[in-house]
């Protein structure tokens, strides 16, 4: 019932003049988010595509390698077996259809090229930004994977202040966090997990290597579980050793600021407004200017599923959205303080799905 009503939303968010959508994957590496909110399957499905019509009847082509985990009744099933059954196929699918809708923000231009190549009498038509708004809001199936994945990367937050030790790399640490996440349910880590030791954690996007933790580091860890393709993202720091003044005083500016993000929250404005009023406090303390990145962004099959809470976002907040609040503070050479957590929009309140602690460790 669910695929039927996020169909039905698709169609009607697109609002255009098409005959058929198209979502087709390419190699591990490029396969695109919504051929899961379409079919509701989980697996690889490399090279194959979903075609979905306005009668919300749908179409999976798939190799025999994944056509065999295919079990729901209301998707036609075809298997291919070389590049010229995958086009024949998608040809016989598409025959009538002379305005297809492609999702060309997860296309890659090979295959684009390709099905203009299939598809010659056709109208490709860019859907993209109407896809990413219809799956904005999440149905209770998407918000149940989503609650999941939340509690998995809680439950592993909570423990990093038992598996860091003194001279640990970040690396280390890396690999024991993504560990514990398929311990606790994770089928996959959301994303690839940061850790970042002293210095390094100025630095928002850093890629964990081998520095060592010492006393008096910040030590920062971001990281995500994936349930049935669902993600949560979430982001912890700690002193290792005896906080310094001036390291307090990050954590507090930054665990104020992410309460005035949840308090935003609840007045379902703009994201735009959500995250100026966490950069217009933060500028307001001796860290102006040291907030360097958007307040958060929304969540679920991708990491970044469409929204951003940062200046020019005009979406508007409404229930069943679910995004993260993220506010930092860095300094060069010193190091940086992230707090985030994932939040469901509710009406008129806010419900936090990552539970870990938010105050200060000290270990």
């Amino acid at each position: 019932m669910f695929l039927k009503r996020r169909i039905e939303r698709l169609f009607k968010t697109v609002n255009k003049d098409i005959d058929a959508i198209l979502i087709k994957n390419s190699s591990r590496t490029h396969i695109d988010p919504s051929f899961y909110y379409v079919t509701g399957l989980n697996g690889v499905f490399e090279q194959g595509a979903a075609i979905i019509f306005p009668d919300e009847k749908v179409h999976v082509v798939a190799s025999q390698l994944e056509a065999c985990n295919i079990k729901k009744k209301e998707i036609n099933v075809h298997v291919f077996r070389s590049k010229k059954e995958l086009e024949e196929t998608i040809r016989e699918i598409l025959r009538s259809s002379r305005k297809i809708g492609v999702n060309a923000e997860d296309l890659i231009y090979r295959d684009y090229i390709w099905v203009k190549k299939i598809l010659p009498k056709a109208k490709l038509i860019d859907i993209s930004k109407e896809i990413s708004k219809a799956r904005l809001k999440k149905d209770e199936k998407e918000v149940k994977e989503i609650k999941k994945a939340c509690r998995i990367a809680s439950r592993v937050a909570q423990k990093i202040p038992d598996i860091i030790h003194d001279n640990a790399t970040e690396l280390d640490i890396a690999g024991r966090i993504e560990h514990l996440m398929r311990l606790n349910g994770a089928e996959d880590r959301a994303f690839e997990t940061i850790v970042a030791f002293g210095k390094n954690s100025a630095l928002p996007h850093h890629v964990s290597g081998k520095t060592r933790l010492k006393k008096g580091d910040f030590a920062l860890f971001d990281f995500g579980a994936m349930v049935n393709r669902y993600l949560s993202d979430i982001t912890r720091t700690f002193v290792y050793g005896k906080a310094s003044k001036l390291q307090r005083e990050i954590y507090e500016v930054v665990k104020n600021a992410q309460q005035i993000g949840f308090d935003a929250l609840k007045d379902c404005i703009t994201f735009e407004e959500v995250h100026l009023a966490v950069k217009s406090y933060i500028d307001k303390t001796k860290f102006k200017g040291k907030f360097v990145h958007g307040t958060g962004h929304t969540l679920g099959l991708a990491v970044h599923d469409g929204g951003r809470l940062n200046k020019g976002s005009k979406e508007k907040l409404d229930e069943n959205i679910v995004l993260t609040v993220e506010p930092g503070v860095y300094l060069p050479r010193v190091g940086g303080v992230r707090i985030e957590d994932d939040v469901l929009i509710k009406k008129g309140k806010i419900e936090i799905l990552t539970n870990a602690n938010r105050e200060l460790i000290e270990i």
